[in-house]
């Protein structure tokens, strides 16, 4: 499981850099930030595959809301989903 997790953030980080991202240390940055949120859910037994984790990338970029960002990409229980969302609103600066 770990090592989809690990996974995971390496596609992030390539998808980053693929969406134009040329400054190293920023998508560092990112890259970390992705896998921390990815971590905490991990870690809440809520599992994001990689094309869950691409759609997320894809969602911040078209602005979603949060809560509908979380909804789509992984229904959990009530309080599950708000843990999830409050993470990842943290944790990627999402409104």
């Amino acid at each position: 499981m770990r090592k989809a997790l690990v996974a995971t953030a390496a596609t992030l980080a390539i998808t980053l850099t693929a969406c134009g991202m040329s400054d190293e240390e920023r998508q560092a940055k990112e890259a970390d930030r992705y896998m921390s949120v990815f971590t905490k859910l991990w870690d809440m037994d809520i599992t994001l595959d990689k094309d869950a984790a691409l759609q997320i990338c894809d969602m911040k970029h078209d602005g979603l809301d949060t809560n509908e960002m979380v909804e789509k990409v992984h229904p959990v229980d009530e309080d599950g989903y708000r843990q999830a969302a409050t993470i990842i609103q943290r944790e990627m600066c999402l409104g």
